[in-house]
């Protein structure tokens, strides 16, 4: 799998990178397709699908908890208010976020004091 770029910022870090200084990869990016368009009712009750197209968003997963400098370039991600590029292995795509397309969950700290996170940001094509 190629390193996912999010606005030219690199995520291709493993637990053997710096992780202080080096953006882990995410453990998944998955694809959730999107439909566009909206239901009619019709006056008996009959439903039809007005179809507009579709467009694919990106879930990126790091379920294998990441430490808080990777935490954080995700969440500097999430912060941009305009679009921007992603390079994902379906290719380099335009995208966005949107209000609820980021989580942090805590995971654990080692002895030494370092935060782990289980981190998820979806990023949507507009």
């Amino acid at each position: 799998m190629p390193a996912v770029t999010l606005n030219s910022v690199s995520f291709a870090g493993s637990v053997f990178s710096d992780e202080a200084t080096v953006r882990w990869a995410p453990t998944k990016v998955e694809p959730q397709p999107r439909k566009i368009g909206e239901v009619v009712e019709g006056p008996a009750g009959q439903r039809t699908w007005v179809d507009r197209g579709s467009k694919t968003d990106y879930l990126l997963t790091w379920d294998q908890p990441c430490p808080t400098y990777t935490r954080d370039q995700v969440r500097a991600i999430f912060d941009l208010t305009s679009t921007f590029t992603a390079v994902l292995p379906a290719g380099t795509l335009t995208v966005q976020c949107e209000e609820t397309d980021y989580s942090a969950a805590y995971a654990f700290t080692l002895p030494d004091g370092r935060e782990y996170w289980a981190v998820t940001l979806l990023v949507r094509q507009p």
